[in-house]
């Protein structure tokens, strides 16, 4: 069972591009999709990789022609906002004094996390820094460090990519949902679902480069359905973290896209890729909901 780990790696869009060379990259497609309002309006939606290598770039001709177009670019939040606030997520991942994770958690699985623990050497976290923080952000913290090994950075996600050409080029950008609401998803996971995800995250740490490497080749091929095998088929193991993390977010943007459609902007919608793919995406729901959605 590899739920959590795949809804982390869909939130976060982990993957690699070692090995990839320019000119591949420049002929790839991504995950991207199109759809037209009544009053002239065409909405792009881009599948992010929210973490990648500097030779990712060039992004492929169809998704430099889509920001081209596009007078306004919409993400799932303000990144320079929450950007500016990683100081408040790291501190809600800290337990409040007289709490510890050694205290919080199964002992069996508090002894991986210290058999695990030199692991984080390179970010600097020692075993007593761990103990103050939340099993979430232990989880994030090992799985970052597999990121980080393949040189998956955030300054290179597709989001951040595009969040700072819009603020070059002097393009409105927006939020489909609050700085709050973003600090909180991982914040406000009960801690039964906080404990499973550290235990399988540290599970499945071994794997968590090959993951990376499947995800990208699929996101670069624009094949969704691959990328809903890979990120999205467990959702039956864990449907009420699937729900919060993927589903339910999903829902409260499509209004919200329609409201874009309304409108004579065209405009640029960068989410995670994830977001994009399978039955319960939010490109299948605009399409339930009668709109023509077709993929560049």
């Amino acid at each position: 069972m590899k739920c959590f780990n795949r809804i982390a790696a869909a939130l976060l869009a982990a993957a690699s591009l070692a090995g990839a060379d320019g000119a591949a990259a420049q002929e790839a497609r991504s995950i991207l999709y199109r759809v037209e309002g009544a009053s002239g309006a065409t909405v792009y939606m881009l599948g992010s990789i929210h973490l990648l290598s500097a030779d990712a770039y060039p992004l492929p001709e169809p998704v430099q022609a889509a920001y081209a177009d596009a007078e306004r670019v919409y993400f799932e939040t303000s990144l320079d906002s929450l950007m500016a606030r990683q100081q408040e997520m790291a501190m809600r991942g800290l337990y409040p004094a007289g709490k510890s994770l050694r205290g919080e958690i199964p002992a069996d699985l508090y002894a991986r996390v210290e058999a695990a623990a030199p692991g984080l050497a390179a970010l600097g976290v020692t075993m007593p820094v761990l103990d103050r923080m939340e099993p979430w952000m232990v989880a994030l913290l090992f799985q970052s460090v597999e990121w980080q090994k393949a040189g998956m950075v955030a300054e290179h996600g597709v989001d951040m990519h595009f969040s700072g050409r819009a603020r070059e080029d002097g393009k409105p950008v927006g939020g489909l949902e609050s700085v709050d609401f973003q600090l909180g998803l991982f914040d406000e996971m009960p801690p039964e679902e906080q404990v499973a995800f550290l235990r399988q995250s540290l599970e499945d740490l071994s794997e968590t480069s090959e993951q990376m490497r499947r995800v990208v080749a699929a996101w670069r091929a624009g094949d969704a359905a691959a990328i809903d095998a890979i990120m999205n088929e467990s959702m039956d193991e864990a449907p009420a973290l699937y729900a919060r993390m993927l589903t339910d977010r999903n829902a409260a943007w499509v209004p919200q896209i329609e409201q874009l459609l309304l409108g004579t902007d065209d405009v640029l919608v960068v989410v995670g890729a994830a977001h994009l793919v399978g039955e319960q995406s939010v490109v299948e729901m605009l399409r339930r909901r009668g709109h023509t959605v077709e993929q560049l």
